[in-house]
């Protein structure tokens, strides 16, 4: 296997499926198109691809997903589909990331990079979507994306990212939690404001901490209406 990450496309349009085989290979993957969504389990391992970017409306079609996810080590997957919340949460279900169209370059790579990132190893418990909740690290505004019983998404303004040191404390001061959160991952998006993305895993926290963040994220609704994490 070659150092470009592999990223199998499955999409049902041809000029879709154009575009993004464009985009991946501009920025350094190496997209490899799936001509055939019906092929044999053994047709789509050949492929040999590392993450899939699937069309919602072809995750339950033929061997994609079970070669995607149900292996050892399951692989990362981004869907696309239309704004639809039933969409979304059954591709989530799948252990997969959602990304709504219309649908930009920027977006795209975002959401590649992001899922490549997140995707390893797999969480022991969902992750949950919610509406931002303000916390700080060491004293600078963050707001929490994501949450689950063992790790966290969260941004805060580029200006900061020095702020995020490969361990750090986190403080949730609307819920009296302060947690100590190992740095898995970073990333800067450009937008209307620079924004830096962090992913982390809880790291070693007394008891007492572990049970108040299991509580946020049990009791915070996530963005479908739900509590349960």
């Amino acid at each position: 296997m070659g150092t470009r990450t592999r990223i199998a496309i499955a999409t049902r349009s041809p000029s879709e499926r154009a575009a993004f085989t464009d985009w991946l290979n501009s920025a350094g993957f190496d997209a490899v198109p799936v001509r055939d969504v019906g092929a044999s389990t053994r047709d789509i391992e050949a492929l040999n691809f590392e993450m899939l970017l699937a069309d919602f409306e072809l995750i339950n079609v033929g061997a994609l997903m079970h070669v995607a996810r149900y292996r050892a080590t399951p692989r990362p997957v981004v869907v696309i589909g239309d704004a639809d919340a039933e969409s979304e949460a059954e591709a989530g279900r799948r252990g997969a990331s959602y990304l709504v169209r219309p649908i930009e370059r920027a977006g795209l790579l975002f959401a590649i990079t992001l899922a490549l990132a997140e995707g390893r190893p797999m969480r022991r418990s969902p992750r949950k979507r919610i509406s931002p909740i303000a916390g700080t690290i060491d004293g600078v505004p963050s707001r929490l994306l994501d949450v689950s019983h063992e790790g966290v998404r969260l941004e805060l303004a580029a200006r900061h990212r020095s702020s995020l040191p490969p361990q750090f404390v986190l403080r949730v001061p609307v819920f009296n939690v302060a947690i100590a959160v190992q740095r898995v991952w970073v990333t800067t998006m450009i937008g209307a404001t620079a924004q830096v993305c962090c992913g982390g895993e809880l790291s070693h926290n007394p008891q007492r901490s572990t049970t108040s963040w299991r509580s946020l994220v049990d009791l915070t609704p996530g963005i479908d209406g739900t509590s349960a994490a």
